[in-house]
């Protein structure tokens, strides 16, 4: 069992606390109605976003299975291949160029999704150093579950649907 007292971002918390409302009233059937909100991209950036999330998906799983084997290099690896390459100059890794499309979904994603990415990011760049400080795997396994948990909130809040293009 975790213990220990844990600094969360109020934005996190709020989100957290819309999740487990939101889950709540889907366990209870209180709303067959869809309350998520609906984000309209166009399908090149959605499937994008898709192939992102199952990336995040894969590479946690690996990082919970890098900690298990006491293997920090590859956890410190394994978190920076989720982080994009304009964020990675900072987290020890090279920066790179996105070709547009950072610049385009930005202007089409709301700020609250936003900042979940940027919390998400940031999470992993946090795993990343963990590992390079060689912590112990308990307290790497610990941010991951709170990187995790802005995907929970994440997919709670928000829904991503095709825009005509």
């Amino acid at each position: 069992m975790l213990s220990g007292n844990v600094a969360v971002p109020r934005a996190v918390l709020l989100a957290c606390t819309f999740t487990v409302v939101l889950a709540g009233g889907v366990m209870s059937g209180a709303s067959s109605a869809e309350s998520r909100i609906e984000i309209k991209i166009p399908e090149a950036d959605r499937e994008h976003c898709a192939r992102r999330m199952r990336e995040y998906l894969a590479m946690s799983n690996e990082i919970l299975g890098a900690t298990l084997e006491g293997d920090h290099q590859a956890v410190a690896d394994k978190a920076l291949r989720v982080v994009p390459r304009r964020y990675r100059a900072s987290a020890g890794g090279q920066a790179g160029g996105s070709g547009g499309r950072h610049e385009r979904m930005q202007a089409n994603m709301p700020q609250g999704y936003q900042a979940m990415m940027h919390h998400l990011h940031d999470g992993f760049k946090r795993i990343a150093d963990l590992a390079r400080e060689e912590a112990e795997p308990v307290l790497i396994q610990r941010q991951l579950v709170r990187t995790q948990n802005t995907c929970v909130a994440c997919h709670a809040t928000y829904r991503f649907t095709t825009a005509e293009e």
